[in-house]
C-alpha cells in the first residue's frame, strides 16, 4: 500500500516535468540517480510506467535502497533492478556529450535471509571490475568530449571550514575513481543519497553536483 501512495505522488512530479519540457520546447532528457525503490522490489515496472508519463527519455543509477534488503551480498541484491532496469553501470554518448552510470554502493547487508530484511549496511566504492570497465570506456573517449557521471552517494564532502573531504569508504577509493578523468577537460558528477544540496568544485576541470529527491524525504 505505502508504495503504491509513494507512486500517486511521484505521478505528480511526471506530469510537473512533462509540463515544463512542453513549454521550453527543448529537447531534454533525464537521469535519475538512485533509490528509485524503497522496500517491494516488485514495483520496479510501476516505477518505469510512471516515469514514461514524463514523455522524456531516463536512464537510471542504482542507489542503496535499489539493493533487495532480502538478500546479502551485492550480486543476488541486484537482481530485480538489473530484470527491470538494466545493467548497474553502463555508458553512451547523447550529442557531444558522454555519459556514464556508475553503481558506487556495493551492498553488504548481514543477517539477510528470504522472507528477513538485514541491516541493509553497504559500502561506498567502486568495484575492481567497475574500475576496469570504467577505464576501458574512457579510453574510447576524446579527452576533450564533456562527460556527465551519474552514482547514487556522493564521492565528496566537506567539512566545517568548508574544505573538500572524501565521502567514499577510503580515500584510496576516491582516489581510484577520479584518477580514471585524469586529463579530461569537462567532467560533472551528479549524485543524489544525502538528500541536501551542494556542489563541490574539485578542481577546474571535475565538479560533483550533489541533490536532493525529487520526494524530499521518501515523500512522508
Amino acid at each position: 500500500v505505502y508504495a503504491r501512495e509513494e507512486f500517486r505522488l511521484l505521478e505528480k512530479s511526471a506530469a510537473d516535468i512533462r509540463r515544463t519540457v512542453e513549454a521550453s520546447g527543448l529537447p531534454f532528457h533525464g537521469i535519475c540517480v538512485g533509490d528509485l525503490i524503497s522496500g517491494d522490489h516488485s514495483f520496479y515496472p510501476e516505477y518505469n510506467s510512471v516515469m514514461a508519463k514524463t514523455g522524456i527519455g531516463f536512464r537510471n543509477a542504482m542507489g542503496n535502497h535499489d539493493n533487495d534488503p532480502y538478500y546479502a551480498g551485492d550480486f543476488q541484491a541486484e537482481a530485480a533492478y538489473k530484470k527491470y532496469l538494466g545493467p548497474t553501470y553502463y555508458s553512451f554518448n547523447l550529442g557531444k556529450v558522454h555519459y556514464i552510470a556508475l553503481d558506487n554502493n556495493v551492498y553488504i547487508n548481514n543477517g539477510a535471509s528470504v522472507g528477513t530484511s538485514g541491516d541493509r549496511s553497504f559500502g561506498n566504492y567502486l568495484t575492481q571490475i567497475e574500475l576496469d570497465w570504467l577505464k576501458k570506456d574512457l579510453a574510447l573517449v576524446s579527452k576533450n568530449t564533456p562527460v556527465v557521471v551519474g552514482l547514487h552517494c556522493p564521492v565528496f564532502g566537506f567539512n566545517s571550514s568548508l574544505e573538500i573531504t572524501n565521502a567514499m569508504n577510503s580515500l584510496a577509493d576516491n582516489e581510484n575513481l577520479i584518477g580514471c578523468f585524469e586529463g579530461f577537460s569537462d567532467v560533472h558528477i551528479l549524485t543524489g543519497h544525502t538528500h541536501d544540496t551542494h556542489n563541490t568544485v574539485y578542481s577546474a576541470s571535475i565538479m560533483e553536483h550533489n541533490t536532493p529527491a525529487v520526494c524530499a524525504t521518501w515523500w512522508w
